[in-house]
């Protein structure tokens, strides 16, 4: 595969993950109370606690970092600055599909019960 196609392939596959987080955030609005309701909501915790982890900027270096290496072992060089960036793109996105969505964060009303 060459640097070109990973490139592709790796775009194309957040494109696919921002989607998928688009449908589950407009599914889980619109189902009724269930098992179902309830499973969604497990996946919409999950996706929201990769964001506030992402927001942490020790956790977001360290992911930068592992970025890095996996890129590096294929010696494709890419600059950090720009896996940052995607990285803040995606946490953006989560936020503004939740805000979309009229989703919860779940983080919040956790810390509110505490």
């Amino acid at each position: 595969m060459s640097e070109f196609q990973i490139a592709i392939a790796a775009a194309g596959t957040i494109l696919a993950a921002l989607v998928l987080v688009l449908v589950i955030h407009i599914v889980y609005r619109g189902l009724p109370t269930g098992k179902a309701k309830d499973g969604l909501q497990k996946i919409i915790y999950e996706l929201d606690r990769h964001a506030d982890d992402m927001e942490n900027h020790e956790k977001r270096a360290a992911a930068i970092q592992a970025v890095m290496d996996i890129l590096g072992w294929r010696r494709i060089i890419v600059p950090k600055v720009l896996i940052g960036w995607l990285i803040d793109a995606e946490v953006a996105a989560i936020r503004k599909i939740q805000q979309a969505t009229d989703t919860p964060d779940l983080h919040k009303e956790e810390k509110k019960n505490v």
